[in-house]
């Protein structure tokens, strides 16, 4: 017979309630204003969420482009120069004088272009202080990244096909337990990471607009996307531009912006990983280097 599984209790079960006394309006009589904290207090004379919503994403703006002014100017700049950089080649996939591009290009592509856009949104979102929001976006572009390299490398694999008929894809076990080189141990790291806070745990989203409680938050998630824009740039570099489109753009476009493109993009990633913890500098290296997949 086989043995009844004992159901999983939380011990906050137990916990006793804990009242909260309402009403208090300290020593000047008033309640700061939900919609210049940020905070969904659910107070009847207060105002709207809207209000909340609007006026505390606004003064979020404001104080986070003052805190993060250098961040927020080394991202825009890496995400328009990234851009411009695939500005130069993209429109030879489907020029008529037949270069030849990578075989699985019909998920490189959209993978590229779909982060890019997902990232931007991503920064738009944070900057505002919606950093929970922010999070599924960074999460889609890391899974994006990642399945496009592997099938990059392993261009006969199934995932390819199954990608582009919109097939469900096994991340874990179809991809990342294949990867026999480098250790895939901070890319799943990374990847639990945001998946604790892209679906509906405890984890996910925000529990209020306010900028001061949630400041790591807000810095870490700009991190994030600066990991995420180095990836995108080898998965641009590497693997989306070949040889016969780098022979084409140097001889009809301008080499010499391109080659600044690529000179500005490294400096600016080179002075974002100053600032990065080991794990994610480490993680760059191994979505970087030469993958070995095993059958």
């Amino acid at each position: 017979m086989t043995k009844q599984r004992k159901p999983y209790r939380s011990k906050k079960r137990e916990e006793p309630r804990v009242l909260h006394a309402t009403g208090f309006l300290g020593d000047s009589g008033e309640p700061p204003s939900e919609s210049l904290t940020g905070s969904l207090t659910y107070r009847t004379a207060g105002p709207s969420l809207m209000e909340i919503f609007g006026g505390s994403t606004r003064l979020n703006e404001e104080r986070i482009s003052k805190t993060f002014h250098k961040e927020i100017v080394r991202i825009e700049s890496s995400i328009n120069f990234q851009y411009e950089l695939a500005s130069h080649y993209m429109w030879l996939i489907n020029a008529p004088i037949g270069v030849r591009i990578n075989e699985v290009n019909d998920i490189l592509t959209p993978c590229f272009h779909k982060s890019m856009i997902g990232l931007t949104t991503a920064f738009y979102l944070n900057r505002q202080g919606l950093w929970g929001a922010a999070r599924p976006l960074i999460r889609h572009a890391f899974e994006s990244l990642i399945v496009a390299k592997y099938c990059s490398v392993n261009n006969d694999s199934e995932i390819f096909d199954k990608w582009v008929d919109g097939l469900g894809i096994y991340f874990t076990n179809g991809i990342l337990k294949k990867i026999e080189h480098p250790s895939t141990e901070e890319f799943s790291r990374f990847w639990g990471l945001m998946s604790e806070y892209s679906h509906s745990t405890v984890y996910a989203l925000q529990p209020d607009f306010n900028f001061d409680d949630y400041r790591d938050d807000i810095d870490l998630n700009f991190v994030f996307i600066e990991i995420m824009l180095e990836c995108k740039y080898h998965l641009l570099i590497s693997h989306i531009i070949t040889s016969d489109m780098k022979y084409y753009q140097d001889r009809y476009k301008d080499k010499e912006r391109a080659s600044e493109l690529r000179r500005l993009l490294t400096a600016n990633y080179s002075e974002a990983k100053k600032g990065m913890a080991k794990g994610s500098r480490c993680l760059i290296k191994d979505y970087r280097c030469s993958w070995k997949i095993n059958s």
